[in-house]
């Protein structure tokens, strides 16, 4: 069983020149970001925008960081190493201790999710279920919504809500949450939620979600991926006009399990690009696990319209 120091909170490092945008095409799994922005408050402070990028994940630094990476003297290209010119942390920023997951809206409003570090002295455990807002106004921080969860949180599991995504449709959050989920009970739960009213639009319950991701399906159907937290699976439902999940389109997309260098791998991301499948796979046991030791695999996976399925293209 392979362990890790940082566990399932892997690099979220969020770099505009980076963004991965596909062209809807027929018969081609793709994917709309395009009416994310980034917040104006970066270019207010005189930030370099193009160059700058959000992390989680900052060595000795709880919250969340604003970073603008270096630039060629010559050339002015991004340094390849990333290295840090600018690091801002806005004093909101980490009083909601250590975070993982972020999005960002059509306003350029940032979301992002609390998720417990090595220890929970940064992180309360009844808090595991708050999603976390940056004004792209003015910066600050707050909560922007606390889901009540429906059980009570085991000893063996300190997490909650764990995956989250801006869905450019209809301007709206889905994310999951795993809390008082156990290796033995799954009774998280996947949430839609109107990013507008704060309204929940559906729920889907006994779910334990690791990772989430909106796209158009082989039909150009609107579609919710999601990789399990407890095998290697990612599965899927269509999603109707009003934008509830249509639990008969329930199906097995692919499957981790058995593959790649651990072969117990779960979905800790999942994302589109230009109709291939992106797949960050890690370990992951519902436990805070400290190692130094930080092991991840990039799965590729591509549709193939003869044989109906997606097929593994590497392994990296």
């Amino acid at each position: 069983m392979h362990h890790f120091k940082y566990l399932f909170i892997s690099f979220f490092l969020f770099l505009v020149t980076k963004n991965h945008y596909a062209i809807a095409q027929t018969n081609q799994v793709t994917n709309d970001n395009s009416c994310k922005k980034f917040p104006v408050f970066v270019g207010k402070m005189g930030y370099d925008i193009a160059a700058s990028a959000f992390s989680t994940t900052e060595k000795n630094k709880v919250g969340l960081m604003l970073l603008e990476l270096a630039r060629d003297k010559k050339n002015r290209a991004i340094s390849t190493n990333q290295e840090r010119q600018k690091v801002y942390q806005d004093a909101t920023w980490k009083q909601f201790g250590y975070l993982s997951a972020i999005t960002f809206d059509n306003k350029g409003n940032i979301y992002v999710l609390p998720t417990p570090f090595i220890s929970l002295l940064q992180n309360k455990p009844w808090q595991m279920n708050r999603i976390m807002k940056v004004d792209t106004e003015t910066g600050k921080m707050s909560v922007w919504m606390d889901l009540q969860a429906d059980s009570t949180q085991t000893i063996n599991n300190p997490y909650g809500l764990l995956s989250l995504t801006f869905d450019c449709t209809d301007l709206s959050i889905w994310t999951s949450s795993v809390y008082g989920s156990s290796r033995h009970s799954e009774i998280g739960t996947i949430y839609h939620i109107d990013a507008t009213t704060k309204k929940i639009v559906d729920t889907l319950k006994n779910t334990d979600a690791l990772s989430l991701a909106i796209s158009t399906d082989e039909h150009n159907a609107r579609r919710l991926y999601y990789g399990s937290a407890r095998d290697g699976k990612i599965f899927s439902y269509l999603i109707d006009h009003n934008g509830a999940l249509i639990r008969t389109s329930f199906r097995l997309e692919t499957s981790l399990e058995n593959i790649g260098i651990r072969g117990d791998d779960k979905p800790r991301k999942i994302r589109f690009v230009n109709g291939v499948m992106v797949v960050t796979g890690k370990s992951f046991n519902y436990n805070l696990e400290a190692t130094s030791d930080k092991i991840e695999s990039t799965y590729r996976f591509v549709w193939g319209q003869a044989t109906n399925r997606w097929i593994l293209q590497s392994i990296e």
